[in-house]
C-alpha cells in the first residue's frame, strides 16, 4: 500500500480527511476525463445469480444484499452513528452476531438497545493504527470470530473507508462474503492524486475477491458533472458480493432496484444514468426511476397540500416536482390518435394535439357537443402500462371532466376501465387546480396498445395533454 500511495505523494497520514482534502484544494493535478470514465465504469454492476433483499428499513440506514446469508457467523459495522437497524435485522432475522464500533456514539443512546450474546458496541473509531480510542480491521475481526467463518462488512464512515479498506489484510478482506460500503467524496475523482492514489486502489484491492453487485446513489449530496455529461452521485452505497459465492442463475439487474428506497424524502430522487446501467435491463431501470420519482411527487404533494393549502407557493411547488418527470419517456407522444368528433374550435392537430408534447394551459384537442364523446390513442405497439398522466385545460370549462372515464385495449374490441372519475372535483394541469395535480393513473403493469379516454354524459371532451408511461410487453 505505501509504495501505491507514495507515487501519488498521498502517505498514510495523507489519508487522514481533513489533511487530504486541504491538499487537494491546492494546485492539485487534475484528472483526465478519460481517466474519470475508465474509472466509472468499474461502478456498473453485475448480475450475481442471487436476488437481492433488503436489510434494514425502507428509509436511510436500509441496503439491498444477496438473499446469501445461510452461514455467516458476523456483521462487521464500523460507523454506527446510534442507529443499529441493519444490525438489528441480521440479528432478529438472521441470527448473526453484530460488532460495531463508533466513538462518536454511546450505547445508552441507540434507538434500540443491544441484543445479548448477538451484539457487542465499543466506543471506538476504525482506523489503521490502534490505541486507546482506535481499533484495527485486521485484529477486530480475528479476535471476535471463528478464522474459518464467513462475514458481513457494512461500513459508513465518512471518508474514512479508504484508509481503512487499503490497510485491510487480504486475508481479512477475504473473510466477509458481502461488502456494503458508503462511499464518499466521489467528486474528488477530479483530482488526480484521489483517482489514481485513492480509489482506484480501493476498487482494484476489493476487485480480487469480490464482484459489484449493487449500486444506489444516496441522494443527500446531489451529482458532481464531469466533462459535458458524465453525471455521478457525489456519494454511493454499493454492495460487493465474493466471486466464489456467484451462481449462473440469470436474474435481470435493475437500477434502481425495485426494493430501493430514497434516503433523503425532502429531496428528489437520484437516479444514474449512462454507463452505470451497462449492464442493466435499460427499460426496467427507466420504469422503476420512473416509479420511484411519481411516488415521490405524490407523497410530496401531500405533505405540500396539508402546509401550503391555497398558497401560490403550493402551485410553484408542484409544477417544479412534475417537471422532473421527463416527457422523453412518454410513449404516447406523437403517436396516431383519433377522437370522437371535430368542433368548430379543433385544429388542424386535431385529436393529434393531445400527444405533441406542448403542454399549454389549453385544450391540445376539442371534440364536438355529443353523447358519450371520446379520444383514443393508438401505442403502435403492445405495452406493459405503468402509468397515465393527464393534464387538464386550465382556462374554461375545467369540470367537463366530471364523468371522465379511462379505458385500456390490446385489439380495440376488448376494453378495461382502469379509472372512473365519478363526479369528483376537477384535476389540474400545468398548474394544479384547487390544489389537485394533474390525474395520474397507474394501471399496474396492465398490457394495452389502445387507451381511450371518455365522458359518460353528452358534453364536450377537451384536455391539453396525455401522457402514458409504460416498457414493451415479452409477446
Amino acid at each position: 500500500m505505501r509504495a501505491i500511495l507514495n507515487k501519488f505523494g498521498v502517505t498514510k497520514q495523507l489519508l487522514n480527511n481533513d489533511v487530504l482534502y486541504e491538499k487537494l484544494g491546492r494546485d492539485s493535478e487534475l484528472s483526465s476525463l478519460a481517466s474519470i470514465e475508465e474509472v466509472v465504469n468499474k461502478l456498473a454492476p453485475v448480475q450475481c445469480g442471487i436476488p437481492l433483499i433488503r436489510i434494514g428499513p425502507n428509509r436511510d440506514g436500509g441496503y439491498l444484499i444477496p438473499n446469501d446469508l445461510l452461514g455467516i457467523e458476523a456483521c462487521f459495522s464500523p460507523g454506527t452513528n446510534n442507529f443499529k437497524d441493519f444490525e438489528d435485522h441480521l440479528s432478529n432475522t438472521y441470527g448473526i452476531k453484530a460488532f460495531m464500533c463508533d466513538y462518536s456514539s454511546d450505547v445508552e443512546k441507540f434507538r434500540t438497545p443491544l441484543i445479548d450474546g448477538l451484539q457487542f458496541f465499543e466506543k471506538k473509531w476504525l482506523d489503521i493504527e490502534e490505541n486507546e480510542i482506535t481499533l484495527d480491521i485486521n485484529k477486530w475481526v480475528s479476535i471476535n470470530t471463528a478464522s474459518d467463518s464467513d462475514l458481513i462488512l457494512q461500513m459508513d464512515i465518512e471518508g474514512a473507508e479508504y484508509r481503512n479498506l487499503l490497510h485491510a489484510s487480504k486475508e481479512t478482506l477475504s473473510r466477509f462474503r458481502i461488502i456494503v460500503l458508503e462511499i464518499h467524496d466521489l467528486m474528488l475523482l477530479s483530482k488526480i492524486e484521489f483517482l489514481e492514489g485513492v480509489f482506484v486502489p480501493v476498487l482494484d484491492k476489493l476487485s480480487e475477491f469480490f464482484g459489484l453487485v449493487h449500486v444506489h446513489p444516496n441522494n443527500i449530496a446531489g451529482n458532481c458533472v464531469f466533462g459535458e455529461n458524465l453525471q455521478v452521485p457525489k456519494l454511493l452505497e454499493i454492495t460487493f458480493l465474493r466471486k466464489d459465492r456467484f451462481t449462473t442463475q440469470k436474474i435481470p439487474l435493475a437500477l434502481p432496484h425495485q426494493l430501493d428506497f430514497i434516503n433523503v424524502v425532502a429531496k428528489p430522487p437520484l437516479h444514474l444514468n449512462g454507463v452505470f446501467l451497462k449492464n442493466a435491463d435499460q427499460a426496467q431501470s427507466e420504469i422503476n426511476g420512473l416509479k420511484q420519482t411519481v411516488q415521490w411527487l405524490e407523497n410530496k404533494y401531500e405533505d405540500l397540500s396539508k402546509k401550503l393549502a391555497n398558497s401560490g407557493l403550493l402551485a410553484e411547488a408542484v409544477s417544479y416536482s412534475l417537471s422532473m418527470v421527463s416527457s422523453e419517456r412518454n410513449i404516447a407522444k406523437g403517436k396516431l390518435a383519433s377522437q370522437s368528433s371535430l368542433s368548430a374550435y379543433s385544429t388542424l392537430e386535431g385529436a393529434g394535439g393531445a400527444v405533441n408534447g406542448v403542454k399549454t394551459g389549453k385544450f391540445g384537442f376539442h371534440t364536438d357537443t355529443e353523447v358519450n364523446p371520446w379520444w383514443s390513442v393508438d401505442l403502435g405497439d403492445y405495452y406493459d402500462l405503468d402509468g397515465i398522466l393527464v393534464y387538464n385545460r386550465l382556462d374554461n370549462c375545467q369540470n367537463r371532466i366530471r364523468t371522465l372515464r379511462i379505458l385500456i385495449s390490446v385489439d380495440q374490441k376488448n376494453w378495461s376501465v382502469v379509472y372512473n372519475h365519478n363526479q369528483r372535483p376537477p384535476f389540474g394541469g400545468v398548474r394544479p387546480l384547487n390544489g389537485a395535480p394533474p390525474l395520474l393513473v397507474q394501471p399496474n403493469r396492465l398490457q394495452a396498445r389502445f387507451v381511450k379516454l371518455e365522458l359518460q354524459e353528452r358534453s364536450v371532451l377537451h384536455l391539453d395533454q396525455v401522457e402514458i408511461f409504460g416498457i414493451p410487453s415479452a409477446r
